[in-house]
């Protein structure tokens, strides 16, 4: 999972005030709704000690409509009278109302937690004619990019007649179904590309989803795409999208499951003991590791379990490698920060464009709730470690 989106809003340590509110407006009085689910949620930021004016600033962006339709939640964080972040996530909250926070990081769990299932998809509705083609970023969010490719309407069903030109016509249906294909398949493509998506899912009749798919470019090993195909009448006016609605879902979700289950097939490869004992040396197992491989800049991919870690404190200081235990050598001078675990770990990972994936349940290889794949070597058990070659002091 790539969170590089939040490197703004994790560049700097400071007191951070965090709102996650339920969004959603069920009704014509759902706007005041809203406004008594913030005015709880704002006294419990002022109970904490929150700023005036940082909770003006988050009441300006926490009430303003999210613009989707169903359950939807935002997350809000705001430093210095300055809003620092805001995200719409699809679903609304657990307990329908919100969370707060106060700490010198904003609190973005919640919105990691909902990018895990964030994958992104292309939608191509195909008939023989053309396609319509939707980009989605996440399920429940609109499409960020729509399109559609309107092909030749001649001879696109088969000559039953009889005599000389039945072959003609009959090559003619072909051809224009190819051309179809190639154009649809290229948009796409096309598509795919510019947004980062891998997962497709075309919805239409046999030949045609057929057609299109043979007509997708070839990607590099291990790059290509993921397709799934759905026979359903999907361009026909008033066709029910139920089937496709249900592939999506299930795509999506599987997709999802498997990054998961990927990095941490690798994680317990990387950790195993090799035929003469040894061990491959390219992850950390716990915590404390985990830091050091963060202090040297090492760490490919941070497996985090939030809940096991948010009473656990780590410091850090202003630099993106700027991570310890407390009371640990570290590696810069100046002020030490107290910051939830989870939340630091999350910081350093995204300022050394490290990817995050978030695992639950699984206290076996996660005994204190983070480890990590390396980008090389095997890590030294001294948290201040070394970077470079060059021990940190």
């Amino acid at each position: 999972m790539n969170l590089s989106f939040l490197r703004p809003a994790l560049a700097e340590v400071g007191t951070t005030a965090t709102v996650w509110i339920d969004s959603r407006r069920g009704d014509e009085s759902g706007g005041h709704e809203v406004q008594l689910r913030w005015q709880d949620l704002a006294d419990r930021l002022r109970d904490l000690g929150t700023p005036h004016d940082d909770i003006e600033a988050l009441e300006a962006a926490a009430t303003v409509p999210t613009g989707l339709q169903g359950a939807s939640s935002r997350i809000v964080a705001a430093r210095s009278g300055r809003v620092l972040l805001d995200e719409v996530i699809p679903g609304g909250t657990p307990d329908g109302v919100g969370q707060v926070a106060l700490e010198s990081l904003p609190d973005v769990e919640p919105l990691v937690a909902a990018r895990r299932t964030a994958v992104g998809f292309v939608v191509a509705r195909i008939d023989r004619a053309g396609a319509d083609v939707d980009v989605f970023h996440a399920l429940n969010l609109p499409a960020e990019e729509k399109a559609e490719v309107q092909g030749t309407t001649m001879y696109i069903h088969k000559f039953r007649g009889g005599g000389w030109s039945q072959l003609r016509f009959q090559r003619s249906t072909e051809d224009a179904w190819h051309k179809n294909a190639e154009e649809v398949a290229q948009l796409v493509h096309e598509k795919a590309s510019e947004h980062g998506v891998k997962l497709l899912v075309l919805g239409g009749d046999q030949r045609a989803r057929a057609l299109v798919t043979q007509a997708l470019p070839n990607e590099p090993a291990g790059q290509g795409y993921e397709v799934v195909e759905v026979e359903t009448d999907v361009r026909a006016a008033g066709a029910s999208e139920d089937r496709l609605d249900d592939a999506v879902t299930r795509a999506v979700e599987a997709r999802a499951s498997q990054e998961v289950a990927g990095a941490l097939d690798r994680f317990r490869a990387a950790r195993a003991p090799m035929h003469d004992g040894t061990v491959t040396g390219t992850a950390a197992v716990d915590v404390d590791h985990t830091v050091a491989a963060f202090q040297q800049g090492q760490v490919a991919v941070l497996l985090l379990d939030p809940g096991a870690l948010r009473s656990r404190r780590l410091v850090v200081g202003p630099t993106p490698y700027d991570i310890a235990l407390p009371g640990a050598p570290r590696a810069w001078d100046g002020d030490a920060v107290p910051v939830p675990a989870d939340l630091g770990l999350v910081r350093v990972a995204v300022l050394t464009d490290a990817e995050v994936e978030l695992v639950t349940d699984v206290a076996e290889d996660l005994p204190d709730g983070a480890g990590a794949l390396l980008r090389w070597g095997e890590v030294a058990a001294d948290p201040a470690g070394t970077r470079d070659g060059v021990p940190l002091p």
